[in-house]
C-alpha cells in the first residue's frame, strides 16, 4: 500500500508537475502575504500607540495581548492554506487544476474547520509536554543530560500527535471533511494503515524539515513534499468514506 501510494503519486506529478509544483507556489505566496497582513497590523498597533503615547515592551501587558492576537489570526488563516493545499494536491492527483482564486476561497472556508483540528493538536501537545518542559525549568535544569532526555521526549511526543492528526488535517482539507468526520477518517486510517501510513509520514516529516534547508529546500517544496503529501491523500482514498 505504501509503494503503491507513493507511485501513484509519483506517476500523476511526472504526468503534470506544474499542477503540484503551482501548489506549492501558490501556498508559498499566500503565506507570504498574511504574513506580511500580520506585520503590517502589529505596525499599525505601534504607530496608534506612539500617538496615544501608550508604552511599545514586548513584556506590557497591551503589547502582549496584540501579538497573541495577531499570532493567533495569522494561524488562523496559515490553516486555511494547509487546506488549499491539500486540496490542491488531491486535484492534481487526477491532473485537474486549481486556480488562484479557488484556492484563496476554499482556504478561507475551510479555515474554521482547520483551525479547530490545530488547536485541538497543538493543546494535547501541550498537555503532554509542557509538564516535562516546567520540571525541567523549575528541578532539574541543573542536572546534566537531563535536556537532552526532556529534549528527546517532547520529540517524541510531538512526532507521535502530530502523526495522528496530520491525517485529519489532510482529511479536511482534500475530502471536504467538517471536523468529526476529519477525525474519524484519520482514525480509520491509522486502524486499517497504520504500518503503511507510518512509513509514509516518516518520509513526510524528513520532506517537511528538509523544506528548511536552503537549496534543499527548492528539491523538497516542488518534488519531494508535493509527492509525499500527494501519496498520503491517495492512501486516504483508499478509506472508505462511510468509514472515514
Amino acid at each position: 500500500m505504501l509503494i503503491k501510494s507513493l507511485s501513484n503519486s509519483f506517476e500523476a506529478y511526472k504526468k503534470h508537475p506544474f499542477i503540484f509544483i503551482w501548489g506549492s507556489l501558490v501556498y508559498i505566496l499566500m503565506l507570504v502575504v498574511f504574513f506580511m497582513a500580520a506585520v503590517g497590523f502589529f505596525l499599525i498597533y505601534f504607530m496608534v500607540s506612539s500617538l496615544v503615547g501608550v508604552p511599545v515592551d514586548i513584556y506590557e501587558i497591551p503589547t502582549m495581548v496584540v501579538l497573541g492576537l495577531v499570532g493567533l489570526a495569522f494561524l488562523y488563516f496559515l490553516s486555511g492554506l494547509s487546506a488549499g493545499l491539500s486540496m490542491t494536491y488531491q486535484k492534481a492527483l487526477t491532473q485537474a487544476k486549481t486556480s488562484l482564486a479557488d484556492f484563496y476561497a476554499y482556504s478561507l472556508s475551510k479555515a474554521p474547520v482547520m483551525f479547530e483540528i490545530l488547536i485541538i493538536r497543538d493543546v494535547l501537545t501541550l498537555l503532554v509536554i509542557g509538564p516535562a518542559i516546567a520540571i525541567y525549568i523549575y528541578f532539574l535544569a541543573e542536572f546534566e543530560f537531563t535536556d537532552v532526555i526532556i529534549g528527546a521526549y517532547s520529540l517524541f511526543w510531538i512526532f507521535v500527535i502530530h502523526c495522528i492528526f496530520t491525517p485529519a488535517l489532510m482529511a479536511g482539507g482534500a475530502f471536504r471533511k467538517g471536523l468529526f468526520a476529519s477525525m474519524r477518517r484519520a482514525f480509520v486510517l491509522l486502524r486499517k494503515k497504520h504500518i503503511n501510513y507510518l512509513g509514509l509520514f516518516i518520509l513526510f516529516a524528513f520532506a517537511w524539515v528538509l523544506n528548511f534547508i536552503p537549496f534543499l529546500q527548492l528539491v523538497s517544496l516542488f518534488f519531494i513534499y508535493p509527492v509525499v503529501y500527494a501519496a498520503i491523500i491517495s492512501m486516504m482514498e483508499k478509506v472508505s468514506p462511510s468509514e472515514g
